[in-house]
This record gives C-alpha cells, sequence and structure tokens, in this order.
C-alpha cells in the first residue's frame, strides 16, 4: 500500500497497455521501405504509409506522396486536403493551417482529413513510444486544426475501472501514476479527478480499496470531493483512523479551511 501511496509504482503499465499494437501497413513499410526509424513528422508518416500500399499491392498511389494507404481517404481531393494540411501542421504554420481550413470549409473532405490526421498525429508524436524523450510537436498548428497527439482520459483508464478495480488490485493507480510521470502527457491530477468525477455521474463504478486510499491521499480526505466520485463516506472514516496522528490533523486542517471557504464558517 505504501508503494502505491508514495508513488513508486513503475511508469511500465501503460507502456504494455498501449505498445502492442502494430499497423500492418508500418510493418509491411519496414520491409519495403528499408525504414531503420519512424518518420517524426505528419508527411513523411503519410509517405511512408502510402509507399507500403504500393508495395503491397503492386499499383501506383492515386495521390503522390499522399494517402490511398486508407480506403476512407481514397478520393482526390481528401488525399490532397491531407497533404496540404500535413505539410502546413509539420511547420507549424497556424496561418496556413486556417486559410487551408478556410478554402476547404463546410466540405465532407475537410471533416474526413481532420479525422484521418487526428488518428495519424498520435502515431507520429506517439506519447507512450517516446517516454524518455520530450516530444515537441506542433501544438499551434494541430490546435488550430482541432488534434491532438494526445490520448483521451477515456482512452487511458475506462478499461482499467471497468474491468480490473474487481481484482482488488492496484491497476487503476499504476496508469493514474504512470500518466502523471510521462512528460509527453499533459493531464494533471486535476484533470484524473475531474474525469473520474464526470465518469462517476454515468457509470457508478465501485472502486477498490486501493484505489480509494490514493484518491483519499491525493485529495486530502476531503469528503465533498470524495463524495463527488461516488466514494462512501464510511469508507474514508475507516481509512482516516488508520492514519497517523500527524496526517490526522494535517486533513483535519485542509478540510476544516476548505468548509469555511465554502461555508463561510
Amino acid at each position: 500500500m505504501d508503494k502505491v501511496l508514495k508513488g513508486q509504482i513503475g511508469t511500465e503499465v501503460l507502456d504494455g497497455v498501449f505498445s502492442v499494437k502494430k499497423n500492418v501497413a508500418d510493418s509491411l513499410a519496414d520491409l519495403s521501405c528499408k525504414k531503420s526509424t519512424k518518420p517524426r513528422t505528419l508527411s513523411s508518416h503519410i509517405s511512408y504509409l502510402n509507399r507500403a500500399k504500393a508495395y503491397k499491392t503492386g499499383i501506383s498511389s492515386i495521390c503522390v506522396g499522399a494517402v490511398s494507404i486508407n480506403d476512407d481517404i481514397s478520393d482526390k481531393l481528401t488525399c490532397q486536403i491531407v497533404t496540404e494540411l500535413a505539410k502546413a501542421i509539420d511547420k507549424n504554420e497556424v496561418l496556413e493551417v486556417k486559410r487551408i481550413k478556410e478554402k476547404y470549409k463546410n466540405t465532407k473532405e475537410l471533416v474526413k482529413a481532420k479525422d484521418f490526421l487526428n488518428k495519424k498525429c498520435k502515431e507520429v508524436w506517439d506519447v507512450f513510444e517516446a517516454k524518455n524523450t520530450k516530444l515537441t510537436p506542433p501544438y499551434e498548428a494541430m490546435k488550430a486544426l482541432g488534434i491532438t497527439n494526445q490520448p483521451s482520459l477515456e482512452t487511458l483508464l475506462a478499461d482499467s475501472l471497468k474491468y480490473y478495480e474487481k481484482d482488488n488490485g492496484s491497476t487503476t493507480v499504476d496508469v493514474i501514476l504512470s500518466i502523471l510521470a510521462n512528460e509527453n502527457i499533459n493531464y494533471t491530477f486535476e484533470d484524473v479527478y475531474e474525469y473520474l468525477k464526470k465518469n462517476n455521474q454515468k457509470e457508478k463504478y465501485k472502486y477498490n480499496l486501493i484505489t480509494v486510499s490514493y484518491l483519499a491521499t491525493k485529495l486530502e480526505y476531503d469528503e465533498m470531493k470524495l463524495g463527488d466520485l461516488g466514494i462512501e463516506q464510511n469508507i474514508v472514516k475507516k481509512l482516516f483512523k488508520s492514519l497517523s496522528v500527524k496526517d490526522k490533523i494535517k486533513c483535519i486542517w485542509k478540510n476544516f479551511n476548505t468548509l469555511k471557504y465554502c461555508y463561510g464558517i
């Protein structure tokens, strides 16, 4: 328990969960294009996948340097938009991205191109694969298009909450600690808390004791915040009794200040 609460769990959990999948096209490209390193721009990644498609099918691509790799992105206009946007994003050219959006606004092809690039930027700037390297993706240009290389908290935590709380293990805590330890993931504990709060309104998951202990510690036994996560007061009180006198005083003082702020005590 102490190991969990002190944040000493290894950060390999998410890597094991999210790094097992390999795109078939990437594997083919490894064979055909002899790539020793993964492309680090959208344009090169798309070209990489396109050559893999040509190698697999034995036919030329319908888009020069573009994305006939995907059946949903096989029409000429969508390929063109993807190519233009990829080049602008790689250069972090916010104004150019906005110009392209304005040029193709109200077209279904722009929507398809955006969805495609939203998926691909998560592959190019993979937050798990590069855990030991600080990534510098073109955030401003991606934001201008409305895409991100950040996986959603739903993607990161939903399965753990749904399947692993029942085993009374530390999986959920391990995942949260891995998220917070990864310098390429921009979520804070406050973001995680807000996700769990909203999730509780929909799913009503029952947390196991390890997860409750971690959350109670991070939230300094704030009963109102823990209640918003669906954690019962009787469980919190039992955990509180197990604290040292020093930690009890700290939590009491913290919660007293919260009550003063909320109720004007």
